[in-house]
């Protein structure tokens, strides 16, 4: 199975190229996002200004309390100014708060956003295209993409943003009071360091690459073991798992070490850079409140600024790290929303052309995995009758029924269906013709009404559920005043046995009122009785079934048994 290799990053692709893509995606599916953004840049500025002010204010409170001036200041004009420097620093430390509330609430929105976006388009995926992916690379892509755009919005708007206006509020007021050189000069300092924190970013995106194909790798193996836990527990294969997941522990703490112990010196890089600007700026300074060119004000203004300025740029390099990662996860999550959804015909009514009915198969050849299953297949199944398809395993019965659904598609060949291709047909006119059952019908969370509504496009009353229920024998127990159709089935199914999942799965099926049926071992985990009973449901409301089966009872209800791989018809009569 592929391990996404179609998500590989492309790296051509710039931030901020990705991240207006992101926001598109994300303001198609929550249409206030761009509201909640403006809100949030206007609290941004506002915390820029107080951070701006509260140093200037200090600035005026010193000058104002040194003893030179000390007989000319008013307690109130003192007052005032202790007020503002404190109210300012106050507010602007809460409004910090309020801006971490409200990028969580934002946040939480966008990859809400992002994920509906990303979920919706796989499920459109060709089923061929899915089944190429391995799950637990998919999750864990999802999951990385997901708050990839947030992430990027954090950098962006909560932080570079705020950096920026900062300093330029700053640079005019180090203009006004102090002079345009010592401004220039401060700005040029900090905005060294935030290039250099842009090249440390750019030097750990191989890392990032890495750290995630580990993680994805790691979900991948837990997807796949949880599915395999009854096989783990009768074969006692503790010892063995123990040395599965081992390897890839392994490999995840190296990776993660390895990367980090990256990060960590370029960071420390970045620290020394920093705090060699503030010492360099209050060296200065000093020689000149010293030299009385400037006064104790400015020093205490500049080295507010410098270390209001400077802490953030500690970070910096830190947060556009984490811009890398980010870009990576929306590299990988783009490169599923690229991928082709799909596409149906234009017919949208499945009409007999002339006299041509049900299922031909012309020439097809068709495989799995890239191995051969059949080839020159030429065949007729009409409608008004039914089939047991039969075979030894790996004949692909499995995959010649998605080929009858239109899921999959023929190396080579036509599947045409009452005259026309398959494929000319559009897609809902295909799913509401042809009831689809597999070996395993997935179970979703809720109750049995859940299930047996899922996917129904149509209105359906409880009285015909029950009846159907009663026709497949499905007599899960229910509590006392309890209508069976609100009996809680469990997370994914887990409080059906296995002949209850598969009924509820045909049931399904049938309130769809399908005009033909295809069943992949419907009666795999089924006793006789509940065997018979299913047959009867079935072929008493759908004229055409067409069943994977090893059974003979099944057998007995058809009139055609389809040999595969090389697709012979014999009457039944003559099959068993």
């Amino acid at each position: 199975m592929a391990q996404a290799a179609s998500s590989r990053p492309d790296h051509s692709r710039g931030a901020w190229a990705l991240y207006w893509r992101a926001f598109g995606v994300v303001r198609r599916h929550d249409a206030r996002v761009v509201m909640h953004f403006a809100l949030a840049s206007v609290l941004l500025l506002c915390i820029a200004g107080l951070n701006a002010a509260w140093p200037y204010f200090l600035r005026e409170l010193t000058n104002k309390l040194a003893p030179a001036s000390l007989a000319t200041v008013s307690s109130a004009a003192a007052t005032a100014l202790v007020l503002a420097f404190a109210g300012c620093w106050m507010l602007a430390r809460v409004a910090e708060w309020a801006k971490h509330a409200a990028f969580a609430a934002i946040a939480a929105r966008c990859d809400a956003a992002f994920q509906q976006a990303l979920y919706m388009h796989l499920l459109r995926w060709p089923y061929a295209e899915f089944l190429r992916h391995d799950r637990g690379v998919l999750i864990g892509d999802i999951q990385n993409s997901r708050r990839a755009f947030s992430d990027l919005s954090f950098v962006f708007f909560w932080t570079v943003g705020p950096i920026v206006v900062e300093l330029l509020m700053v640079g005019a007021i180090l203009t006004r009071t102090v002079s345009g050189g010592f401004a220039a000069a401060f700005l040029v300092g900090l905005l060294a360091a935030f290039a250099l924190a842009v090249a440390i970013a750019t030097r750990t995106q191989s890392g990032h690459a890495e750290m995630i194909a580990a993680s994805n790798a790691l979900t991948a193996q837990m997807v796949e073991k949880f599915g395999a836990m009854l096989d783990i527990k009768v074969n006692a294969a503790y010892g063995q798992e123990c040395a599965f997941v081992g390897r890839t522990l392994r490999r995840y703490v190296d990776v993660s070490a390895r990367g980090n112990a990256l990060f960590a010196f370029y960071l420390s890089m970045q620290s020394l850079a920093v705090g060699f600007i503030l010492l360099g700026s209050s060296l200065y300074l000093a020689q000149q409140v010293l030299g009385g060119s400037f006064s104790s004000g400015d020093f205490v203004m500049v080295t507010g600024y410098v270390l209001q300025l400077t802490m953030p740029f500690t970070v910096l390099a830190g947060v556009l790290i984490g811009v890398r990662r980010a870009i990576v996860g929306l590299q990988r999550g783009f490169a599923y929303l690229d991928q082709p959804a799909e596409r149906g015909g234009t017919v949208r009514e499945v009409h007999q052309v002339g006299a041509h009915d049900g299922f031909a198969l012309q020439d097809v050849a068709y495989g799995h995995d890239g191995r051969a299953l059949a080839t020159g297949l030429n065949l007729n199944l009409a409608e008004g009758r039914s089939y047991a398809i039969v075979g030894p395993s790996g004949a692909g019965k499995t995959t010649f029924l998605c080929l009858l659904a239109g899921l999959l598609s023929p190396s080579s060949g036509r599947v045409m269906l009452r005259g026309r291709p398959i494929a000319d047909y559009a897609l809902d006119a295909v799913r509401s013709l042809i009831g689809f059952v597999p070996q395993q019908p997935a179970i979703v969370s809720g109750t049995v009404r859940d299930n047996l509504l899922y996917g129904c496009s149509h209105r359906v009353d409880d009285e015909e559920l029950r009846t159907l229920l009663d026709a497949l024998r499905f007599d899960k127990d229910a509590p006392a005043g309890t209508d069976i159709l609100d009996v809680d089935v469990g997370a994914a199914g887990q409080l059906l046995s296995g002949g209850e999942r598969q009924r509820l799965g045909i049931a399904r099926a049938l309130v769809r009122r399908p005009q033909i049926m295809l069943l992949d071992e419907p009666s795999s985990a089924l006793d006789t009785q509940a065997e018979l009973a299913m047959l009867e449901a079935v072929h008493a409301r759908v004229p055409t079934v067409i069943a994977i089966t090893h059974r003979d009872a099944v057998m007995r209800h058809a009139d055609v048994c389809v040999h595969l791989p090389s697709g012979e018809l014999r009457p039944m009569a003559q099959a068993i």
